[in-house]
């Protein structure tokens, strides 16, 4: 998490299957960054006025698991 932004970042290609579920789950695709993004409903001004991983703390959320609400 960077800000209220949810970034994502592949070692490897994540292969059809994954890409299309992040475009499903409202993530867009930064191909500046090389990363999924995902603005949680929190737009933004344009990402070439400043750098976002520099100007908001980031929070690793590698290994959570998110329950399906029921």
């Amino acid at each position: 998490m960077v800000g209220k932004w949810i970034w994502v970042r592949f070692e490897e290609d994540p292969g059809e299957d994954v890409c299309q579920a992040l475009l499903e789950f409202g993530f867009r695709f930064s191909p500046r960054r090389g990363m999924w993004a995902h603005n949680c409903g929190v737009p933004s001004k344009s990402a070439f006025a400043s750098d976002p991983f520099h100007k908001y703390p980031r929070k690793p959320i590698s290994g959570r698991r998110w329950k399906e609400s029921a």
